[in-house]
């Protein structure tokens, strides 16, 4: 009963902040394409737009990682290449100031809800890119892939400054942002569950001599259940 309560007060929660921003936001849009206004005005209500854009999509986040830890998704596999999709999230998350090195197979088969992996390792991915690196030397945002009989290994590394044991501890807990400039800390939560509805295993390793390494190991065959 506890728990349904929960529940229920954090959906009402939800969609109250959400009636309260969405006409904030509306007016936001509605003065963006006026042309009495100055271009400082202009610009200021593109912040107040953008910025109630974020906390709209914050609050679909934690929807959908309150889902993931409540046991209310259920994965839609399929049978698809995962090169092709890691090839693609480096490519959109590449910037100006890290560089992006890929070691992958020419192929690698697994059955596994498609949009469910790709949003977790765009997360994961994204993540590495976002870590306040300190020189050049560090820069280079390794993503290596194999296959050893029917698992996948798939590890993400950026040579940034050693976690400490703590900081590797809490990696993939919720709000954990630390050593990132913008952001909120749900993205390695959100992989944590998704590799384990997937019936699959993920932990972060960091040294001095090699930075940090996420690495995923997850069956080629993903089980088609419904997480409690």
């Amino acid at each position: 009963w506890n728990t349904r309560l929960k529940r229920e007060h954090e959906r009402f929660l939800r969609h109250e902040i959400k009636n309260l921003l969405t006409p904030i936001q509306g007016y936001a849009e509605i003065l963006r394409y006026k042309n009495s206004l100055d271009k400082t005005d202009t610009e200021y209500v593109g912040y107040i737009y953008e910025g109630t854009q974020k906390f709209l999509d914050f609050i679909d986040k934690l929807k959908q990682l309150q889902d993931l830890e409540n046991g209310d998704v259920q994965t839609q596999n399929e049978t698809f290449d995962l090169i092709p999709t890691l090839k693609k999230i480096t490519e959109d998350l590449q910037t100006n100031t890290t560089t992006s090195k890929l070691d992958l197979p020419n192929e690698l088969m697994i059955v596994a809800d498609h949009e469910l992996l790709q949003k977790t390792l765009h997360h994961l991915i994204k993540n590495a890119h976002e870590q306040d690196l300190e020189d050049s030397t560090q820069k280079t945002i390794t993503i290596t892939a194999n296959q050893s009989g029917k698992t996948l290994q798939i590890e993400i590394n950026n040579q940034g400054p050693e976690l400490p044991p703590e900081d590797c501890e809490t990696f993939f807990q919720k709000f954990n942002s630390k050593n990132k400039s913008e952001a909120v800390g749900l993205g390695t939560t959100y992989a944590y569950w998704i590799i384990k509805i997937h019936d699959g295993d993920i932990s972060v390793s960091s040294n001095k001599q090699n930075g940090t390494t996420v690495t995923i190991k997850l069956p080629q065959e993903a089980l088609n259940w419904h997480w409690r």
